[in-house]
Parts: structure tokens; sequence; C-alpha cells
């Protein structure tokens, strides 16, 4: 029986998987395996040099703090003075969907508001998708989470704060995006949700199964075998959006919670928690 969504045993097979050494940048690739097992993908006995690796974080990251539950929220910037620092960090790639413009806007880093996230951000402010990214941050034990839309300063068209409409950050920053999911320890990915308010750490569908006594003190459960990484991953609704392929295709590592179980997918293989 698979634990309860966002229960302590599935973040412990979450960071056992997230443990294992995965393979330089430069092998990252695409999964072709309709197959999938619980078992982490095997690897060498010593350790890979990328594993160990501490990347130049992007520009701007989201620092959630250094301990579990804390809702110690704000905006960082990596680079000054010319000097870029170094640590790992996750990446978030997700699909905003059909939510209202004026909903969109708050969640959105400006010109006229970053200053403010500098200082803080309400973590019951963010859409449940990013809360539930912060939530799975934390309890990877890695400090830094990158949004696109949090930690890119975006055009705010209408604003009456002089240049607050301008694309320059958007622009230079876009061109260097794919370095980002490139880089980044590893990628959560919104698989199952068409849009950022329905979050990805929601309960299961029941899963029926037939129960057999095999003695007084142990039981065998009998039940519909669920691994289909074809349509829980490649059908799915993030998947049909044409720049996730991008970031799906540049991360070393990625996550995706998706209705069903979790997937883990890398360079080596893919595995999940059937």
């Amino acid at each position: 029986m698979l634990p309860e969504v966002g229960h302590l045993a599935q973040f412990d097979l979450l960071r056992e998987w997230v443990r294992h050494k995965y393979p330089a940048l430069a092998d990252s690739k695409l999964g072709d395996s309709e197959d999938a097992g619980n078992e982490a993908p095997d690897s060498s006995d010593e350790e890979d040099e990328c594993s160990l690796k501490m990347e130049l974080l992007p520009s701007r990251v989201l620092d959630v703090g250094d301990s579990k539950n804390s809702k110690s929220l704000r905006l960082y910037l990596s680079h000054s003075e010319g000097r870029g620092e170094r640590g790992r960090y996750i990446t978030l790639s997700h699909c905003w969907g059909n939510v209202d413009p004026s909903v969109k806007d708050k969640y959105c880093t400006y010109l006229c508001n970053v200053k403010d996230r500098f200082q803080g951000i309400d973590f019951d402010d963010l859409p449940k998708t990013f809360q539930n990214a912060v939530t799975v941050t934390q309890e990877l034990g890695i400090r830094f989470l990158w949004i696109d839309s949090m930690c890119i300063i975006q055009p705010h068209k209408g604003c009456s704060k002089r240049g607050c409409d301008s694309s320059y950050d958007w622009s230079w920053e876009g061109k260097i995006m794919e370095r980002y999911y490139g880089r980044s320890y590893c990628t959560i990915a919104a698989t199952s949700t068409s849009d950022s308010t329905q979050g990805f750490l929601n309960p299961r569908p029941i899963r029926r199964h037939v129960t057999l006594n095999q003695s007084s003190e142990s039981q065998l459960y009998i039940c519909k075998n669920i691994n289909n990484f074809r349509n829980d991953v490649e059908d799915g609704p993030l998947n049909q959006r044409g720049w996730v392929l991008q970031e799906r295709a540049l991360s070393c590592r990625t996550i995706h919670f998706t209705e069903n179980q979790i997937y883990w997918e890398c360079g080596q293989g893919i595995c999940c928690e059937t």
C-alpha cells in the first residue's frame, strides 16, 4: 500500500531517490521506458562528480529557510557586485492554466514589488502548487527554489511605476532559463495539474484491493498495477505544453507528481513508488 501524500514515509522515499548519484549534466536525457519500478536507478560506488558539484545559483531564488515546516520565505538575490553564489537549488515545472489575470498578477514579481519580496513573502498568499513546491524543497533539505514567475522580474503592463512595464529582466533571464533547469539539483514537476491553483500534494484516488490473510500475523494485498508512465507522465496535463519538453529534457533529475503516484526520472532510468 502506498503512503499518504505528504506523509513522512513518502518524503523518506523521495530523499532516498535524491541521494542516489546521477549522471553528468551532459548525459541528461528523456527517459524512454514505459515500465518503472521502485528501485532507484543503479549507479557506481564512486561518488559522482555532479552530485557533489555546487552550481552557480540563478540570479534570484526563493529562500525557503533551512528548517522543515518553516513559513519563512523571501526572494534572495544571489548575484550582486558581479559575483554569483554557488549552492543547490530546485526548479519547478508547472503550468498556469486558466488562472484569472488579476489573480496571477499577485503571484508574479514586478519592479514595483521586488523590494518587498526581498524582505519576505507570505506563504499563505501563494497558489497551492507553489506552496507544495516550497514544502517538497524543505523536505528534501534544499534551501533554494526557483520559480520563473517569482524569480524573474516580469513586465507589469498598466502599472503606474516608472519602468515597471519593462521586459529587460525577462529578456535576459529568458535566454538562460535552460541553464537554470540544466544545473538544478532536481526539478519538481506538477505533472498531473492543469493550473497553478490545484496543487500536487493531493489525496490519491481510492485504490481498490483484495486482502488475503496468509497467517495470523501477515496479510497479502492484491490490487491493479498502476505503473503507467506513459499515461501518467507522457500524456499528463503538464506535458501537453510545448515549453515543458525543454524543462524536462534539460533537467538532470525530475520528480513527477501525478494523480496516482510519484515517478522519478533521470538519465539512468525511471522508477516509481510502487
